[in-house]
């Protein structure tokens, strides 16, 4: 029987080990918290489930992701809706422009509107973010926001990062996405982990921190990386962007206390970016109750990779990964953390079906 061991216990990582134990692999994880799911981490308090690291919502068009979720879960449809609040009022978000066309400064916008390129302009994220919507607009909604939780000059920013964040909408559609499946696991992303962690020959060792040298690489078939490279290599630091939360519970009645499951803040004047109830997904809405997340940008975290507008970051990224697979023929790089790449649900759990499909068919 082969052997691998996983390093890291999020949704990538714990599918690759399911993959594997299902195709007579013996697999061992390793996980420096004493719980397992990583950033999509569910917790619970007065049976109202919320999310420790913010909301994550599935949304796809990959039906080999849904099928492999449902076996572990049930599946709770759920479209997602965000606003965005300013000063005149809440609006969608992306941006409609029927909605903006009821903005005092609207004659100013329609007027840049009507100036725009027909092809945005990739230079930065800012040359970017206003030739799709101008100037006033970017003001308004992402120039403050940027600024909050980058923590830097949004023309020192890839504009690579631009198209899932922002975008001016003409159809009406008001769900920020528009794929086949949306949805979230009942019960929770950590009970999903469990549920596919569940399996004879899967172990997890908990509350270990792991890096190249403390591994005895020759004692596996195949090691599967999902943490972040620049910890795993002790190697420079990469630059990274995160979110520290502040969980509000609020007693009261059945029902929703937020408008949309996610409110964006894009204003200076308030530290937090935006407020997220995880009610609004988990299907809960008869409790009684309700908790509010509250986002505040934070540089020491390993939550999103800083794309910085001359690539620098990502070279270093990728000298990071030649250098760990020149070292290891056995190892295989998959996940968020490892690869210096934000990804959604369902990519993750792709990834883990490829790194263990990988780790199948050439170690």
């Amino acid at each position: 029987m082969k052997k691998a061991l996983i390093i890291g216990s999020g949704l990538c990582g714990s599918t690759a080990a399911r993959v594997l134990a299902e195709n007579n692999w013996k697999v061992e994880i390793h996980e420096m918290e004493y719980y397992v799911g990583g950033h999509v981490r569910t917790s619970e308090y007065n049976g109202i489930l919320y999310e420790q690291n913010g909301i994550h919502v599935n949304h796809t068009n990959n039906d080999t992701v849904i099928n492999f979720i449902q076996r572990f879960s049930k599946w709770i449809s759920y479209v997602h809706y965000i606003q965005t609040e300013t000063q005149e009022g809440l609006f969608s978000w992306p941006l409609q422009i029927s909605e903006i066309a009821k903005m005092s400064e609207w004659e100013i916008i329609k007027k840049e509107i009507s100036l725009l390129p027909k092809v945005p302009d990739p230079t930065n994220f800012e040359t970017y973010a206003t030739s799709i919507m101008g100037q006033t607009l970017y003001n308004t909604f992402v120039l403050p926001y940027t600024i909050k939780q980058w923590k830097m000059d949004p023309k020192n920013l890839s504009s690579s990062i631009a198209p899932k964040r922002i975008g001016l909408r003409y159809d009406g559609n008001l769900p920020i996405f528009l794929d086949k499946w949306q949805g979230w696991p009942e019960g929770g992303w950590t009970k999903l982990v469990e549920n596919i962690l569940n399996h004879d020959n899967i172990n997890i060792l908990m509350g270990i921190q792991d890096t190249e040298k403390t591994i005895p690489w020759n004692k596996y078939d195949c090691v599967i990386v999902t943490a972040p490279l620049d910890d795993f290599l002790d190697s420079e630091q990469l630059e990274w962007r995160g979110v520290r939360v502040e969980h509000s519970y609020i007693p009261g009645k059945e029902g929703f206390y937020l408008s949309a499951g996610q409110i964006n803040y894009p204003g200076l004047d308030k530290e937090y970016t935006r407020r997220t109830e995880t009610k609004h997904m988990s299907g809960q809405k008869d409790l009684n109750g309700t908790i509010v997340t509250y986002e505040y940008p934070d540089i020491t975290k390993k939550h999103y990779p800083v794309y910085d507008v001359k690539g620098i970051n990502k070279m270093k990224s990728d000298k990071l990964k030649k250098s760990l697979l020149e070292k290891y023929p056995n190892a295989i790089i998959a996940g968020r953390l490892a690869n210096y790449v934000y990804i959604n649900t369902d990519q993750a759990i792709m990834q883990g079906i490829n790194a263990a499909q990988k780790a199948m068919n050439t170690l």
